[in-house]
């Protein structure tokens, strides 16, 4: 069964920005054991990864190309005029590769681990490396074999990016036109972008503009966290606030003080409550 995805690019574009955390993943082959390949638009990496077990148990191709390309995401991939080796590949235009399978979006990691263990113990497949900082490619024939290519992540800055990823494709070309064969898998796994892409500076006309975009710029840069001194070099335990309340309840108590004093000074006379002092009394006195 032959199937050709010319539209797998196509859809990364549309699902570039869809989610975050998430890397494309790519599997093109000769064999038509991976004609029944699940290829659906989100999937998780544990699912992808028991798929490959599953199909590569019966061992269907000489070589087995392994490329990890960490640090990507969708978007990376949606334009194909900069890859032009893998999107004929999955298009199915050029090579021997007849089966193509595209999963834009991939929740965590494949465990690619367990690929390699499969395919030794089960293939009996021979180790070999391709190092993508020398151009150094294998050229042993064995079969089987796995060929495994690990390429740096990529730069941050947009133009950059796009730059390397060509670089990478053109030589994950030469390792297949090299060691590929006439039957041979190639399974493409990426790991997500954990920072931001660089974008841009953007230049303001006017001067003026320019120094207030920068005030604001300064105001909203997080603080380093200071981790020395004591407690009170991080707390204010008297501030304006507090002052002012503590004056506040010292000038009420030494008025309530005053008051209480002044009633307490208060003494009357023993013989104001005395019957003597009554009207008879007065008479008697006159």
């Amino acid at each position: 069964m032959r199937i050709i995805h010319s539209t797998s690019l196509a859809l990364l574009a549309s699902c570039a920005a869809a989610f975050k955390d998430t890397s494309p993943f790519f599997l093109f082959s000769t064999s038509p054991s991976f004609s029944t390949f699940p290829s659906p638009n989100i999937a998780h990496a544990a699912s992808i990864t028991s798929s490959l077990l599953s199909t590569l148990s019966s061992c269907p191709s000489d070589a087995y190309i392994l490329v990890s390309q960490p640090a990507v995401a969708s978007a990376d991939f949606a334009h194909g005029a900069g890859i032009p080796h893998l999107r004929n590949a999955m298009n199915g235009t050029a090579g021997p590769a007849r089966h193509a399978v595209t999963v834009p979006e991939v929740v965590g990691s494949i465990d690619m681990a367990k690929v390699t263990a499969l395919l030794e113990s089960t293939c009996g497949a021979r180790m070999l490396s391709a190092d993508a900082g020398t151009g150094e490619i294998p050229s042993g024939t064995a079969h089987p074999r796995i060929i495994k290519v690990d390429f740096p992540p990529l730069p941050t800055a947009i133009t950059d990016r796009a730059a390397k990823l060509s670089d990478h494709d053109s030589f994950l070309h030469a390792v297949l036109s090299t060691a590929g064969g006439h039957a041979f898998t190639v399974i493409y796994h990426t790991t997500p972008l954990l920072d931001a892409i660089a974008t841009p500076a953007y230049e303001m006309a006017d001067p003026y503009e320019n120094v207030l975009h920068n005030e604001f710029k300064r105001a909203i840069e997080p603080l380093a966290a200071n981790s020395t001194g004591g407690v009170f070099d991080h707390y204010v335990f008297l501030g304006p606030g507090i002052f002012m309340g503590l004056f506040a309840s010292f000038l009420l108590f030494m008025i309530f003080y005053t008051g209480l004093s002044a009633l307490l000074s208060l003494k009357v006379s023993y013989f104001a409550f005395s019957k003597e002092m009554g009207p008879a009394a007065q008479k008697k006195v006159q």
